[in-house]
């Protein structure tokens, strides 16, 4: 959850220095969002800005930011959950265990 909370905020701090392309509230409104790892709020947010503007590429990066951190939520959680231990009969290169 750190992780990606310091990703969501290196991405935002990239989002900023980009060129204002979008509305500014819809910008404020999307990083108060990321800050809070609110990732669901923040891309329905960038999905209705794209439904108003399709052609708006802040909005699209925005999106594709919150999609990259969903991502990388989900491989953490997988390693959390099933970890990177080798199987139990295994050892070394796959050297049957005694």
């Amino acid at each position: 959850m750190t992780k990606s909370l310091s990703t969501g905020l290196v991405m935002t701090l990239c989002l900023s220095a980009a060129p204002a392309l979008s509305d500014p509230a819809f910008m404020d409104q999307f990083q108060s969002h990321l800050a809070a790892a609110n990732l669901d709020g923040a891309e329905a947010l960038a999905r209705t800005v794209l439904e108003q503007d399709p052609g708006d590429a802040q909005a699209r990066f925005a999106l594709g930011t919150v999609q990259f951190l969903e991502a990388v939520e989900g491989l953490g959680q997988g390693l959390y959950d099933h970890g990177l231990q080798p199987r139990n009969d295994e050892i070394g290169f796959g050297i049957p265990s005694v």
